[in-house]
């Protein structure tokens, strides 16, 4: 009865425990299983049943007890009159308002956060007539609810207690239900084990906010792994339990809001379905009979004979006995054109590249028609001049074999031995526009009685392209021809021309083999093709490695896996993609260009290519292939298959042979320097220049030699600027611990509890003067002096620790009642990017890693660097500025740089800055908490790892650093920049966050 998806969710709101419980149970016998969990308010108990993680019995006892002590509210604090309101504002401008309310009218939280745009305020009646009277004139949506309990609010404290007592004795299951995630609205994260159900957590859902907007967008967003491209959603059907879809407009709302991300970094339309099961005013069968047949079709596996036969012992009976029906096909009704016949019976499947066959088809003058749109062939967006995704010349020649091999298939030609073009002619180009509409092309084939010969007759192509006025425009043109088995077999002394082509071609990659004696690094070829405009993807890197020589070049072409890139992971089969072609081509590079200084060029003509029909197209397998320069912007290439069992398969017929390419120079990038190909041989084909550049070994760097370089620590206890901003934070958590009670610890998640403890014990420390920069006058100040000093360091400082901790001191009262989130308040105006880049410290440290990699990559330029929480790019962007390069510049030589973060939201920001520096990065989440194998990193692949300022924020240290250790090279660096004196500024900032509070201190050395 399970279902084999788990990728689904069950949705809960607080209806009747009973009646959610009922619907879970029948979802469950239909064969629907939960792959995660999530309630809004009281609809929780129903989640936790359906994962699991209670009984049915122990659902309806919170279930009961929770209305119970609701109940007694109104007994225990009858001055108390409660009320809700829906608002159609975000948290932060709901709160807004609030300031503005009469202190007489009571008090208002936001009690349930319910999207981005939507919430549910709760609070004295009074108060919430008067917002709700404030906000309509503003055309701002309120709605009053029909309750007189202001769930989730200071009102609840009033029964929580009796709550509690009464939930002592709750008792939870041991384990949620295999396959099934719980995501708490309270805590807005994942729960791993149903203990965290205790009856402390119910008391704390009862008179905290519901956070669902939070916990639905982190459910949804988990990263899954995938051999071929990463899935960016972990849900993609979202049920809701309930009798009505009363949360789908939220949902909505908060589906629009998370980011959709493509496999290369293109936006898509965001997939997550939301199905109800009941609705209101519509007949209940037919609602859960239309949520059963909508999972069906969105592929959930759902067991109809529950469905339709609850009864199963009801007999079922297939009729067999129908009558036939008597059709009469004596007389025929239908005439059809040959164009509509053409039309509906193709005769070949549409290629993505050549098209349909033209319903005006004719064998002596055959044409395809084609709309080339790159969200149906992506891997040509891989094909970049300049800035321009234009259509390959291979591919025009990919589209004249495919082309000529459909035309053999019509005329029954089965003994095909290859495919043969010549005098091909490369015109305009072709720019494919990344738009819906894409743009069309025809194929013409026309044959040429001219160019008879013995192997059959040349047919002539064209491939033109219809600009939006109609114009067609002519890309390419040249001669095909299918040759055929019996004809090569025709030719006289076949055999001895054969064993000749034999010799002949061994002994030129054995003597090339000699020649090409420089290796050259394919990274290093394809910087240098990039660096002149041409810029290719990871799908045209097919060249794997080089050896050149005398203007010869030997090279392993390695056939790309490109089905796994199209839609649906499908391609039409092919006798040679365009991609292994266009690596043929890409030869001209290093036989005819100087790399050191090279320019663009695209192909011009080619006098003849042959491809073999047994070319192997597996992706993965490797050619090998030799280019020689027969004159000075011209280049011959033959590629065989090394596979192959004997030498007389091998090098007896090329599986490809070009003469004479010819390509020609568009554009004068020749005076760019190239300095990152430091493989390549001075004196080859250009003369270059040359210097000796001498540097500290990095590896006898002392310590006075380190504080020379780097600068002394300097003494920050004397500055005045350090001692005015521990004040002020000492001013502030007086502030705080004046305005909050004790008690109100219990409203408090655990983190913010560590963090108010924490603040307790630095008042004791300041009242028995034992604060660092403490003076006696700290303490004398009156409450109003201490505000006026907070202002005036706010008002003359212009240091960004001052702004970071005005911002959050101002508001920690608000915070540890959740009236505000922390990491909204810095990240607004990018307060937070400034802190990490530009705080006290910041620049000093960024600046030692920085002059440490300077050293240290002058010695080893081909270091691999890992940076761990790169988060905002604070140490990155310094570290790059320091080696160099940039836009057109080339920066100190290094590897790679994989930029890393426990979440991709940094990520698109930290891209920004970073982009002059693009090519040399790759992005990639990492949780250092966990094995790196898990997350798809290989160890001892590093020679440098970075982290600043976040192994302090993981729960065991040494699980932590194992795992860096084993992500290093033997003998690798690790950079660790750390706080070991935290002062009160920064810990009443990022102590607001639960991630400060997770490396375990002591009393001893962190107050």
């Amino acid at each position: 009865m399970h279902s084999t998806r788990v990728n689904d969710s069950f949705l809960s709101h607080p209806v009747s425990t009973a009646v959610q419980i009922a619907l879970v149970d029948l979802l469950s016998a239909w064969g629907v299983q939960p792959g995660a969990v999530i309630g809004h308010s009281s609809g929780e108990i129903a989640a936790a049943y359906a994962a699991g993680a209670v009984t049915l019995e122990t659902a309806m006892t919170i279930s009961y007890l929770r209305g119970v002590s609701s109940l007694k509210v109104k007994e225990r604090a009858p001055e108390l009159r409660g009320a809700m309101l829906a608002v159609g504002l975000s948290p932060a401008e709901t709160e807004s308002y609030f300031s503005a309310l009469k202190p007489t009218g009571g008090k208002v939280v936001v009690g349930c956060i319910n999207s981005p745009s939507s919430v549910t305020v709760s609070g004295d009646v009074a108060a919430i007539n008067e917002l709700q009277a404030t906000l309509e004139p503003k055309g701002i949506f309120t709605r009053k609810l029909k309750v007189e309990t202001a769930y989730h609010s200071h009102h609840m404290t009033a029964a929580s207690e009796e709550y509690g007592l009464a939930l002592e004795t709750l008792e939870t299951q041991d384990c949620f239900t295999p396959g099934v995630t719980y995501w708490s609205s309270v805590t807005a994260a994942q729960l791993t084990h149903p203990s965290e159900l205790a009856a402390s957590y119910w008391v704390e859902h009862m008179v905290s906010p519901v956070r669902f907007s939070e916990a639905l967008q982190a459910m949804c967003v988990v990263q899954e792994e995938d051999s071929i491209m990463q899935k960016p959603y972990s849900v993609d059907i979202l049920v809701e339990i309930g009798p009505h879809k009363a949360l789908s407009g939220p949902i909505r709302q908060i589906l629009d809001k998370l980011p959709a991300a493509g496999t290369s970094g293109e936006a898509q339309t965001l997939q997550i379905t939301h199905i109800p099961t009941l609705t209101r005013n519509t007949n209940a069968v037919s609602a859960l009979l239309n949520a059963a047949a909508t999972l069906f079709l969105h592929g959930y596996i759902v067991n109809f004979d529950a469905v339709n036969f609850p009864k199963s012992n009801v007999p079922r009976n297939m009729l067999t006995d129908l009558p036939s029906y008597p059709w009469n096909h004596t007389t025929s009704h239908w005439h059809e054109s040959r164009l509509s016949k053409n039309y509906r019976f193709w005769k070949f499947p549409r290629h993505e590249l050549l098209g349909n066959i033209a319903p005006d088809f004719s064998e002596l003058e055959p044409r395809w028609r084609n709309v080339l749109r790159l969200s149906e062939v992506p891997w040509i967006k891989h094909h970049n001049i300049q800035d321009v995704v234009v259509f390959p010349g291979a591919g025009y020649i990919s589209m004249a074999i495919e082309a000529a091999l459909q035309l053999a298939h019509l005329t029954d030609q089965t003994n095909i031995k290859g495919v043969r073009l010549r005098d091909l002619s490369f015109h305009k180009a072709l720019v494919v526009p990344d738009t819906a509409e894409g743009i069309e092309t025809s194929f013409v084939l026309q044959p040429n009685e001219n160019a008879n010969a013995a192997l059959g007759i040349w047919s002539e192509f064209r491939v033109f392209s219809y600009q939006d006025n109609g114009t067609a425009i002519e890309h390419c043109r040249g001669l095909v021809l299918v040759e055929l088995e019996a004809a090569t077999r025709g030719v006289g002394g076949h055999a001895e021309e054969a064993k000749a082509a034999e010799m002949r071609n061994k002994q030129r990659f054995e003597l090339a083999e000699e020649i090409c004696d420089h290796s050259l690094d394919a990274r290093t070829l394809y910087d240098a093709i990039d660096s002149v405009g041409l810029h290719f993807g990871e799908i045209f890197k097919t060249i794997q490695s080089v050896k050149y020589g005398s203007a010869e070049t030997l090279a392993t072409i390695c056939t790309p896996e490109t089905a796994a890139c199209m839609p649906g992971n499908f391609e039409y089969p092919h006798l040679i993609h365009t991609t292994t072609l266009d690596a043929v081509l890409q030869l001209s590079f290093p036989t005819l260009n100087s790399l050191s200084k090279p320019k663009l060029g695209l192909p011009r003509r080619i006098k003849e290519i042959y491809v073999n029909r047994n070319i192997n197209k597996t992706a993965g397998h490797q050619f090998r292939a030799h280019a020689v320069a027969v004159g000075k912007q011209d280049m011959s290439v033959i590629l065989i298959d090394p596979a192959l069992d004997s030498d007389a398969k091998m090098y007896g017929e090329p599986v490809i042979e070009v003469t004479r390419f010819n390509w020609t120079i568009i554009g004068n990038e020749s005076e760019k320097q190239h300095s990152k190909l430091k493989d390549w041989k001075p004196g080859q084909y250009d003369k270059v220049c040359s210097k000796l550049s001498w540097d500290l070994d990095v590896d006898l760097i002392r310590r006075e030699d380190g504080i020379e370089l780097w600068g002394q620590e300097p003494d920050i206890r004397a500055s005045s600027a350090i001692a005015e901003m521990e004040r002020v934070a000492l001013y502030y958590i007086q502030n705080t611990l004046e305005n909050l009670s004790p008690d109100e610890q219990a409203n408090m998640v655990p983190h913010q509890r560590k963090l108010y403890q924490w603040m307790q014990r630095i008042a004791v420390l300041a009242s028995e003067m034992k604060l660092d920069h403490q003076s006696e006058d700290w303490l004398s100040a009156t409450a109003e002096e201490r505000r006026t000093f907070c202002a005036s360091i706010a008002s003359r400082s212009q240091l960004v620790d001052v702004q970071m901790l005005t911002r959050i001191g101002s508001n920690l009262v608000k915070i540890l009642r959740n009236e505000v989130q922390p990491l909204e308040l810095m990240l607004e105006d990018d307060l937070l990017y400034q802190t990490y880049r530009g705080s006290l410290g910041s620049v000093r440290t960024a600046s030692q890693v920085s002059g440490y990699l300077q050293k240290l990559t002058f010695k080893r330029p081909d270091v691999n660097i890992l940076e761990i929480g790169a988060g905002t790019g604070g140490t990155t962007l310094p570290i790059m500025q320091a080696l160099g390069g940039g836009n057109t510049q080339n920066p100190r030589c290094f590897s790679h740089y994989t930029f890393t973060d426990i979440s991709s939201g940094f990520f698109e920001k930290a891209k920004d800055k970073l982009e002059p520096w693009g090519g040399l990065f790759t992005f990639k989440t990492l949780d250092i908490e966990v094995d790196p194998k898990k997350q798809g990193f290989e160890y001892q692949q590093y020679d440098v790892i970075i982290a600043s300022n976040v192994v302090h924020a993981t729960r065991n240290l040494r699980q932590t650093l194992t795992h860096i250790r084993k992500l290093l090279k033997p003998g690798g660096k690790f950079l660790l920049v750390e706080a070991t004196n935290v002062p009160l500024r920064t810990s009443i900032v990022f102590g607001t966050l639960p991630g400060w509070w997770l490396g375990k201190f002591s009393s001893d050395n962190y107050p």
